[in-house]
């Protein structure tokens, strides 16, 4: 302002700020789009992802069953803990031993093997 009279400023110079504004603008979103595309296809990006998201939900899964495995355990425990005979049994089993007076059959279960054929 110029003796209180707003200085006359070409109209142009206003266009012109305002068109290299939206240039830069323009060329920022480019250039930030041209980065998203690379960095998404490397191999951070969206593969990677995916492979992470996959594992996840394998361990998920493997998490689940050890879950239940871990619950049919505790139930075999506390059986055996308020079942005596249950118990003697179990020991017997993993101990490979018979009580006294017991007979124990044992039957090899391979399959037999065939007889070539005669000529």
């Amino acid at each position: 302002m110029v003796g209180g009279l707003p200085s006359a400023a070409p109209f142009h110079a206003h266009a012109m700020t305002t068109a290299s504004r939206r240039l830069a603008f323009g060329a920022l979103l480019l250039v930030a789009g041209c980065y998203a595309v690379v960095h998404l296809r490397g191999p951070n990006g969206i593969p990677a992802l995916l492979e992470k998201r996959q594992h996840i939900r394998t361990l998920e899964v493997e998490n689940e069953k050890l879950r239940e495995l871990n619950e049919t355990q505790r139930q075999i425990n506390k059986d055996l803990l308020h079942n005596e005979d249950k118990l003697k049994q179990e020991i017997q089993k993993r101990q490979n031993k018979i009580p006294p007076g017991s007979i124990e059959f044992r039957v090899d279960e391979s399959a037999p093997e065939p007889d070539p054929p005669s000529n």
